[in-house]
């Protein structure tokens, strides 16, 4: 991928963006306590923001949305539609407590719904790149998949994808390091084999949540590969605000 970026010229692709979003119980945590924000609301918040902006710098930039329950299923298809974006986006809600989440589920789903997800150049690709906002509440239930071997290392299988996981965790003491280290169990080993996935614990603070958003409104090939290392953003304590 760092090749790719060094060879490019010209405008940037155009990004298709695929939205994961926990709708587990756990989504409708309160975030931190020193506030009342839930999780989910806090993240329908920042997706909001994150949509407009997104298509001001870049009209032809498309949204999916797909919801993680035990599985990964589709909510909404790709579109650049505002309207139908924010519509779809204040309409998910929490569906219940899940046990399970099939990891290899969001592959499966991503073969299915981008016919040309494994294009090997931007030509194949129609000048389009493919990434996923991943986002992941849940503090005790561990995804598991069927097809690690194909996953670990995506860079081969999808050149033009790029995967932001975005990971909450509590912020009492007492839970922390034990739910830190489920945290690093399920996505470390993913994260670490690949350039082109970054990963983001956040324990406690508003700001912090907001500053690591912010980081993800740039185009993927804007990033150098030394930002898509591990990022850990770990709070002994809540962030006044």
């Amino acid at each position: 991928m760092s090749e790719i970026r060094a060879n490019r010229t010209g405008p940037l692709p155009t990004e298709k963006i695929i939205i994961c979003v926990d709708v587990d119980s756990d989504a409708g945590l309160i975030l931190a306590e020193n506030n009342k924000v839930k999780r989910l609301h806090l993240f329908q918040q920042f997706l909001n923001m994150f949509v407009r902006i997104k298509l001001k710098m870049n009209p032809n930039t498309e949204f999916s949305i797909w919801l993680l329950t035990e599985e990964t299923t589709v909510f909404m298809e790709f579109t650049d539609d505002i309207k139908e974006v924010v519509n779809r986006i204040n309409e998910i809600s929490i569906q219940g407590s899940f046990k399970s989440y099939d990891f290899g589920s969001f592959f499966h789903t991503l073969d299915n719904a981008c016919p040309n997800i494994k294009a090997k150049t931007l030509e194949e690709s129609e000048n389009t790149i493919y990434r996923t906002i991943f986002w992941y509440t849940r503090d005790a239930v561990v995804p598991t998949w069927d097809t690690k071997e194909a996953i670990v290392e995506i860079e081969s299988i999808y050149p033009f994808f790029f995967f932001d996981i975005i990971h909450f965790s509590p912020t009492s003491k007492k839970d922390k390091n034990y739910n830190k280290k489920r945290a690093q169990a399920i996505f470390d080993e993913f994260q670490l084999s690949n350039q082109q996935v970054t990963l983001s614990i956040l324990q406690s603070g508003i700001p912090t949540f907001s500053t690591t958003c912010m980081t993800l409104l740039a185009n993927p090939l804007q990033r150098s590969v030394d930002e898509y290392k591990r990022m850990i953003i770990d709070l002994d304590k809540p962030i006044e605000v």
